[in-house]
This record gives structure tokens, C-alpha cells and sequence, in this order.
């Protein structure tokens, strides 16, 4: 046992009185800065070109246009389209695009730095200089064509901006090339030797240790990606990727509290991230704050109108609070955004649904049949409407589609069969119902039906043999108690008959059918007050229960015709 844990235990057992602390519940997250309404214009560093002819350097081509974008993200005016190694792939989506080229006269570095606003050529800038100038040379450059674009940088970013990441050479050429392997898609293993041996020359060099989180990353060693982000930050508390690096590595790892907190210290330097927005109002819906994850998404779409993933989550939200226009104008632009979205389109229709505009439901769900003329649960929805709407027919041609499209979904029996049988067509009912019983988890069910079906047909036999098997199989349903009763009624088995009907009226007593059917079976069995009772309570249930008022009706006449000695009730 060592020293510490010693002190531990005798403390536990010294102050055995004393109540251990409750842990204090984690206090929420604060909230981000708004996102602003109006973006910072895109920028992207592409690889530069090597004119030199000495492939030795071509880990340059990399190298510097990371330090330009880096340098760039000190302007606040500007956001960058390139990734946690900086360089843009390409120029897409960026409205100023960086490019450079250099060569080696008289070995000494020559740079050039363009600037394209739009395609159009701003300008170029040319500096000549000894290599471990370069970073003075880059930011030169775009100093110069950045205030010739119209987007001179702020006073207040000059130092930020001139920062330089390292003051030993070596350590920033091993720094290059590791850098050069990762972009090159190359071998991650070997970036890491580069950039530790960059790290191990200079621990201060912050690029280096973001570099090799990537690294580590793409070698399936997400611990070590987060201890170097985690130093990485430390060393540059103001640089955007470590935070957004460490977020989405908390997020992976399920550490949903510190992921939170680093997704709003991420927000606080870039407002304008909707991609880290997006990740912070989804956790906060899977946290179960549902105002603040509104609010957040809300933002991301505001922002970002075509984010499909944010848009998924507000329906969630949405559905979750009851706001059915709101979820409405969500889906409808889902399916605006993605027509192949089946699922938004069914969703849809649910949601004008419970709005109450069928009209509106119908065409969502026909136009999922359109994309998809087999889908069985838009089949199975339309033909729900046409049965409300009380078109048997439609709703019988959609549940037919249903069963044909997938043979193996017991619901479209079901409601097909039950079409059928509200149709009067009880023999196809009942083909229907047979063919059900291959599934076996609703055999019960399945008997119960075809048990009905057969006793309406005349069939006695056929359905004492399904009713018995199915008020075996689920001794808790009052409705199969009650058909097998009056199958066992027409068979003159009138006590069992009883015993079903009273089992029914004990699982669903506010039922005025199964009451009525009660009141019958005790009168004939010669049990009037008992019948009188049950007929009363059909009526209590159904004020206007025909069947239950004329019988009681009777019964009042013949014990009034008993009295005055005209007839004997038995």
C-alpha cells in the first residue's frame, strides 16, 4: 500500500462521522457568441510551386503556404477553407486564393505570393532573401496584397500576425517535411518521425505538435493525437484547430462535458465555424437541452441554409416540443435539399398529417411512391388515409400494393385483411388471415381474426377451434374473450359462455358491447337481476345503446305481468 493511499484509508477511518461530499451537478456549458450575419470572406493557401529543381525542397511547397494560411488566421475578416494542415486542397469555395512559387538563384530563396479575388489576378509579390527569412517574407507579401485587395490587416492582429513559430531553422524544416508527407497522403509514419524529431529540437514549436496530432490520428492512436493537441493549445491558446481538433476528439471518446466546453472555446474564435456550431447543438440535444440545441441549429442553418445534418436534428427538435408547422417547414426543405430522402418525405406526410391536411399527406407519401413504388410504409400510410376518408377500395388497392411489395410484413395483412373485412369481403378476408399464420409472434392475433371471420361465415366449428386456441395464447384480451364467448353462445354452451364474457368485462369494464353481451348470457342461463345489472351498466356506459334499453325494457314488463299474475318468470 503505498504512502498516500495509507493516509486515504486512516482518514476514512478517523472522521467515520463525518458525510462524504455529494459531487456538485456540472454547471452547463456557457453560451457561444452568436454567429455573425455577415461572414468573413473565404481565403485558401494552395501548395506552391517549386522552381527551383532541387526536389530536395520540395517539402517548401507545403510548408510555406501553411505558414501564410496561419499566419492569415489572425485576420478577422478572413476564414480559411483549408483543414488543421492549412494548405487547401483546391481553391473551392474561396473568394481570395493564395499561391506561390519560388526558386533557389544563387542559393538564396526567391518567393513569389500571388493574390486571385474571384479568379482575377490582384497581385503578386516577389521576395528574395535567405531561407530562414521566409516567414518574414510571407507575411510581407500578403501584408502588401492584402491591403492592395481592400483587406488590409487590423492594427490589433499585427502582432498575432507577425508571430514567427520558431526560431531554429532545422526544426521547422523537419517540421516541412512532415507536414509535406501528410498532405501528400503519404505515410503517416514516417510525418511522425519528421515531426517529433521537429518537436524534440524545438518543444515550442506548436505547428509541429498539431501536425503530429494529425498524424497520430491517421495511424489509429487518438490518445496520443489528444495529448499533443492538448500541448499544442497550451502553447497557442489563441489558435482555432488544436481547440476544434480537441473538441471532436472529447466527442469521439464520449467526454461529452469537456467536448462541450472546447466546441464553445472554439465558437469564441470562430463564430462564424458553423461546422463546430453544428457539433455543439448536437450534443446539446443529446443532452437533453432542447432550447439551447434550438437555438444553436437555428443558428448553423441561418448561416448555412443547405447544412442537411442540422436541418435532421431541428426535426428531432422540432417533433420532440410539438411545433408541427415548425417541423413541417423543416422537412419540406430537407426534401427540397436531398429529393432522395424518402424518409423526410414520409416524415412529412406524418407531420401534415397530424395537422390535419390529408390532402397534403397524400401527396407527400404519393411522392415517395414515385421515387419508390414499392414502399411499403407510404403504401401502408395512404392506405390508412383512404380508409379514414372511407374509400375501402383505395384503401384495399394501397394495402394490396403493401402486401405485394413485401411479403414478409405482417402489418400489411393485418390491415389489409382488416379492409377486407370491413368491406364485406369476408372470404378474402379470410385467404388473407390464413395466409398470416407463417407469423408466428402473431399467431394469437391471427386466430383471433380468423375466428371472427369464421363465426360472421356461419362457421361455428372453425371458429370455437381459432377463438379457443387464441383465448389460450392471450388470456389478457378482452376481445378474444368476448368473440369466443358468443362463438360458445351459438353452441349452446352457455355457462362457458358466461365465464368468457365476465373475463372480458374484468380486463375492459368500460366496454357497453361486452356488458350487454354479459346481461344476455346471464338471462339465459335464467339469472334476471343478474342481467338486469349488467343491461343497466351497458347503458350507463352507451346512453343510447338500443340493444340494452329493449331488454331491460322486457324484463320491467314481464316482472310487471308477473306481479299481476299473468305469466311466471323463471
Amino acid at each position: 500500500m503505498s504512502a498516500r493511499t495509507a493516509l486515504v484509508c486512516l482518514g476514512a477511518l478517523i472522521g467515520g462521522a463525518t458525510a462524504l461530499a455529494e459531487p456538485q451537478p456540472r454547471a452547463p456549458a456557457p453560451d457561444p457568441p452568436d454567429a455573425p450575419t455577415t461572414l468573413p470572406a473565404p481565403f485558401a493557401a494552395v501548395a506552391f510551386e517549386n522552381r527551383s529543381g532541387v526536389g530536395g525542397l520540395d517539402w517548401l511547397t507545403t510548408a510555406l503556404p501553411f505558414v501564410l494560411a496561419d499566419k492569415l488566421e489572425a485576420h478577422p475578416g478572413l476564414r480559411s477553407v483549408g483543414g488543421p494542415l492549412a494548405v487547401a486542397d483546391d481553391a473551392a469555395g474561396a473568394t481570395l486564393v493564395f499561391r506561390g512559387r519560388f526558386a533557389r538563384p544563387n542559393w538564396r530563396l526567391e518567393l513569389t505570393v500571388s493574390l486571385e479575388r474571384d479568379g482575377r489576378l490582384v497581385g503578386e509579390e516577389t521576395r528574395r532573401g535567405d531561407f530562414s527569412d521566409c516567414f518574414e517574407m510571407v507575411e510581407d507579401a500578403a501584408a502588401t496584397l492584402l491591403a492592395r485587395a481592400g483587406e488590409p490587416l487590423p492594427e490589433a492582429a499585427q502582432a498575432r500576425f507577425r508571430r514567427r513559430p520558431t526560431r531554429d531553422f532545422y526544426a521547422f524544416t523537419l517540421f516541412g517535411r512532415g507536414v509535406h508527407a501528410l498532405a501528400q497522403g503519404g505515410d503517416p509514419a514516417a510525418a511522425v518521425k519528421s515531426l517529433e524529431r521537429a518537436t524534440f529540437i524545438d518543444p515550442r514549436l506548436a505547428e509541429a505538435h498539431r501536425a503530429l496530432a494529425v498524424a497520430w490520428e491517421r495511424l489509429g492512436q487518438p490518445g496520443k493525437a489528444r495529448g499533443q493537441l492538448a500541448y499544442a493549445l497550451e502553447l497557442r491558446p489563441d489558435s482555432y484547430w488544436p481547440v476544434a481538433l480537441l473538441a471532436r476528439a472529447a466527442r469521439a471518446a464520449k467526454d461529452r462535458d469537456e467536448a462541450m466546453d472546447l466546441a464553445v472555446r472554439a465558437l469564441a474564435l470562430r463564430p462564424w465555424d458553423t461546422d463546430m456550431r453544428y457539433l455543439l447543438g448536437e450534443m446539446l440535444w443529446e443532452e437533453g437541452d432542447a432550447p439551447r440545441a434550438l437555438r444553436e441549429l437555428q443558428r448553423v442553418t441561418r448561416a448555412a441554409p443547405d447544412h442537411l445534418a442540422a436541418r435532421r436534428i431541428l426535426v428531432l427538435v422540432h417533433a420532440s416540443a410539438g411545433n408541427l408547422e415548425d417541423l413541417v417547414a423543416e422537412l419540406t426543405k430537407i426534401v427540397e435539399l436531398d429529393p432522395a430522402d424518402v424518409d423526410a418525405r414520409v416524415d412529412l406526410g406524418a407531420a401534415e398529417e397530424a395537422l390535419g391536411r390529408d390532402d397534403a399527406a397524400v401527396a407527400a407519401y404519393r411522392a415517395v411512391i414515385a421515387v419508390r413504388p414499392r414502399h411499403v410504409q407510404a403504401l401502408k400510410l395512404l392506405g390508412d388515409l383512404a380508409r379514414r376518408r372511407g374509400d375501402l377500395a383505395q384503401a384495399i388497392a394501397w394495402y394490396e400494393g403493401a402486401v405485394k411489395a413485401n411479403r414478409d410484413d405482417p402489418r400489411a395483412y393485418f390491415l389489409l385483411g382488416s379492409a377486407y373485412s370491413l368491406a364485406g369481403m369476408t372470404d378474402k378476408a379470410l385467404r388473407i388471415y390464413l395466409q398470416a399464420q407463417r407469423f408466428s409472434r402473431y399467431l394469437p392475433e391471427t386466430y383471433s381474426n380468423l375466428g371472427a371471420l369464421y363465426y360472421r361465415k356461419g362457421s361455428n366449428d372453425e371458429a370455437l377451434w381459432y377463438l379457443r386456441a387464441a383465448s389460450t395464447s392471450r388470456p389478457d384480451n378482452p376481445r378474444i374473450h368476448y368473440n369466443y364467448g358468443l362463438a360458445l353462445a351459438r353452441a349452446h354452451a352457455r355457462d362457458r359462455a358466461l365465464g368468457e364474457f365476465l373475463r372480458a368485462t374484468e380486463l375492459q369494464p368500460d366496454d357497453a358491447e361486452m356488458r350487454f353481451a354479459l346481461g344476455v348470457a346471464y338471462l339465459r342461463l335464467g339469472q334476471v337481476d343478474a342481467a338486469e345489472k349488467a343491461f343497466a351498466e351497458a347503458i350507463r356506459l352507451d346512453p343510447e345503446h338500443e340493444g340494452a334499453r329493449q331488454n331491460l325494457k322486457v324484463l320491467d314488463e314481464l316482472r310487471r305481468k308477473a306481479t299481476d299474475g299473468e305469466v311466471q318468470v323463471e
